[in-house]
């Protein structure tokens, strides 16, 4: 999730497949010298990404024997992961009923419910992702989860009268 935050998935591709045959556990990734991590993720700019990736892994190795842990507290607690890659981590590699909520399932919560609250609020990303919480299938979350973010950014996309 890391790697495609704010990158499309056709640009992605190819830098994820040289990344995990480079460093394909968190054991490997921490060991990563800091110019190789940099050549790994030369291209896709937001290098802080990579640097937090890394201090992640380290936590991850040194707290969680490898394992990267399950809950969403957990997941928050690791560098450069926020709500959005802790839900979607949590949902989509463990099926836990979690939300992964962006600027896309923003937009379509409120096309769904008919608000007209302003979607980059926080306090209105707080109440979508408490109200997907309540509707979220518990049997599974992840496909859920990633079927609103896919409509949100193929199908119900931003239109220009409408906050984004």
């Amino acid at each position: 999730m890391v790697i495609l935050q704010q990158t499309r998935v056709e640009t992605v591709r190819p830098y994820f497949l040289r990344f995990v045959s480079e460093a394909p556990d968190a054991a490997a990734l921490a060991s990563l010298s800091d110019d190789r991590l940099s050549k790994l993720w030369e291209g896709l700019g937001y290098y802080s990404r990579a640097r937090s990736l890394k201090a992640a892994a380290g936590q991850i190795v040194r707290r969680y024997g490898g394992e990267i842990p399950r809950s969403r507290e957990e997941l928050l607690s690791l560098p450069g992961v926020g709500p959005y890659t802790a839900g979607a981590i949590a949902a989509f590699a463990f099926g836990l009923p979690e939300p992964a909520v962006d600027g896309n399932v923003m937009r379509v919560v409120s096309r769904l419910v008919a608000c007209d609250r302003n979607v980059p609020d926080p306090a209105y990303k707080r109440d979508v992702e408490a109200w997907l919480r309540g509707v979220i299938p518990p049997d599974d979350a992840s496909a859920f989860g990633q079927g609103l973010i896919e409509l949100g950014a193929l199908v119900c996309l931003p239109s220009p009268d409408r906050p984004r």
